[in-house]
């Protein structure tokens, strides 16, 4: 049988604990033990911290636990399990973007070099990033660096210019001088005649020189002589005759006579004196054989009536371009008509592109050719403008490419031509001189005005020889060191990549071309591999690139520059060309 014991509240011996009964549950207090429990104890609550003390992990079956606090030393694991981590590949290839991203900004924003915390990026758009007193055949043309060396060609005044994509160098000659090279190559040339004088007193204008274009002309080793020729005198009151003079022709070459590299004169703008001759404009003569005194533009005519001189006839001169070569003769366009009676005026001389205008209209002298070979859209063998008596605003204008302005009694003079070298020359306003071509540009000199009044002196002629600037300069092994980058700390590996490109042949990583990096201002340097990581642009563009290269054996510092070396560089069978460099430290 069954008893029960009904109580409220039990006591032990004083300070142990209690358990009191209540209708909400049991409450204990004091110093209680438990060796076992039964039940889910999902409704415990209110447990202290302090409560709970090495729980082992076995028994945290699910759930979770809010704020959980972990030991400061967590035991080691093999990281097996893992999953998603980047490869050292993975890490190399936002490397190699990040650099890649660099050339782009620097490129874009036209940085010649271009830095960051821990990273120095150099698109070789100048020579700036480059120590080049550490540095040996190196030379940057179009944009990478390459090893040359040996002189260059000389002669005339040099200068760079890139056109339709392609860096030329250039050597204008505005007087005479030798081109000299010390091996083969390919050039274009430009040869332009002196352009003829104007005639005085009412005189016609005279004519442009001859331009001549040589286009792929292959040249060897060897010491060219050029002439340039000079522009015609004009016409004076002492002349018998009163013309202006033709120039002289301008050429390439002491060969020229066999060669046609020449460009003949401009003719001289007939002179007028008392206002009823009818006296034609001179045109250039001669043969090829013979003299480069030939086959110029025509003169100009006088107000007398007569008609302008014409160009001389070309077929005394072949300009058939040798296979391989594009030649192109501009010349022997016609000067214009004189007008005589009521308002006197005479003919343009004819340009280069064009023929002068007949006085009877504006007597400007024509055209010359727009010629664009070192960089600038300049017009050669402008004509120079007649000279007249009455016209109702202003003189004839000498044509584009430096044609003299031509000299008018009562309006004001006609303006020199432009868009050239050096502009023509424009007269005083009213009673003086024609204006004289202007130098280097084979433009005709302007006619006199109205009066005992000289006609312009033409314009020089002109030598220009372009070639790519990669020519005439042989393949040579280069060093190719950076200036200095400074790291916040001294590092210990760090990170290259560079842009490269076969131009001949295919260069051999890490036997062809190597790279090296120095955390000590390029005392001591530590090479690293090259691997190829694909292509840029075209498949003779290559990304190669190493990481991670351990450079903590040099002697500490903080100055860090990278040094790349070419080798086996032979003049059209390997030619290793460098675009840009990237280089981090960590």
């Amino acid at each position: 049988m069954a008893s029960e014991i009904r109580v409220n509240k039990i006591e032990n011996r004083s300070g142990l604990g209690t358990v009191t009964f209540a209708d909400t549950g049991v409450d204990l207090a004091g110093i209680v033990t438990a060796t076992t429990f039964s039940g889910s104890g999902a409704s415990l609550s209110d447990i202290p911290d302090s409560g709970i003390t090495a729980l082992a992990a076995s028994k945290l079956a699910s759930g979770t636990i809010p704020d959980a606090r972990f030991p400061a030393t967590l035991p080691a694991v093999s990281g097996s399990n893992l999953t998603n981590i980047p490869t050292v590949a993975d890490v190399n290839n936002l490397i190699n973007n990040i650099a890649m991203l660099g050339f782009k900004v620097a490129t874009n924003g036209s940085l010649a070099k271009y830095d960051l915390v821990d990273q120095a990026i150099d698109e070789f758009t100048d020579a700036s990033g480059i120590d080049a007193s550490a540095s040996t055949n190196e030379t940057l043309t179009g944009g990478y660096y390459v090893g040359q060396s040996g002189s260059r060609p000389t002669g005339g005044t040099i200068s760079t210019s890139t056109i339709s994509g392609t860096e030329y160098r250039i050597h204008t000659f505005t007087s005479d001088g030798n081109f000299v090279v010390g091996q083969s190559g390919t050039v274009d040339m430009l040869i332009v005649g002196g352009g003829g004088g104007g005639g005085n007193y009412l005189g016609g204008g005279g004519a442009g020189g001859a331009a001549l274009l040589v286009q792929s002309r292959d040249i060897t080793a060897d010491t060219y002589a050029v002439s340039v020729g000079a522009g015609g005198a004009g016409g004076q009151d002492s002349d018998t005759a009163d013309n202006g003079h033709q120039g002289t022709g301008s050429y390439f070459g002491s060969d020229y006579a066999s060669t046609y590299l020449f460009a003949r004169p401009g003719g001289g703008g007939a002179g007028h004196g008392d206002g009823g001759a009818s006296t034609s404009g001179t045109y250039a003569v001669g043969t090829a054989a013979a003299t480069i005194s030939g086959t110029g533009n025509g003169g100009g005519g006088s107000s007398a009536g007569a008609s302008g001189g014409t160009g001389y006839d070309p077929t005394d001169r072949s300009v058939s371009a040798p296979s391989g070569e594009t030649w192109t003769l501009y010349s022997n366009n016609a000067g214009g008509n004189g007008t005589h009676g009521g308002d006197h005026s005479a003919g343009g001389g004819g340009g280069a592109g064009a023929a002068g205008a007949n006085g009877s209209a504006s007597g400007n002298g024509g055209a010359g050719q727009q010629i664009n070979i070192d960089g600038n859209n300049y017009y050669w063998g402008g004509g120079g403008g007649g000279g007249g008596i009455n016209r109702v605003s202003s003189g004839s204008n000498g044509g584009l490419g430096g044609g003299g302005g031509g000299s008018n009694q009562s309006g004001g003079s006609g303006d020199g031509g432009g868009t050239a070298i050096n502009a023509g020359g424009s007269p005083s306003d009213g009673n003086n001189a024609g204006g004289a071509g202007g130098a280097n540009s084979g433009g005709g000199g302007g006619g006199g005005g109205h009066g005992d009044y000289d006609g312009g002196a033409g314009g020089s002629g002109v030598v220009i020889v372009r070639y790519a600037s990669d020519q005439f300069q042989p393949a040579a092994d280069l060093t190719l060191q950076s200036v200095d980058s400074t790291a916040l700390s001294a590092p210990s590996t760090a990170d290259f990549i560079m842009l490269i490109e076969d131009g001949a042949g295919t260069a051999t990583l890490n036997t062809d071309v190597k790279a090296f990096i120095s955390r000590d201002s390029g005392s001591n340097f530590t090479q690293g591999t090259l691997v190829d990581e694909g292509t840029w642009g075209a498949t003779t563009k290559r990304i190669v690139a190493f990481h991670n290269l351990d450079i903590s054996s040099q002697p500490s510092g903080t100055s860090i520059c990278y040094k790349v070396t070419t080798h086996n560089q032979v003049g059209g069978s390997k030619e290793t060309r460098i675009h840009a460099v990237s280089h981090g430290w960590k």
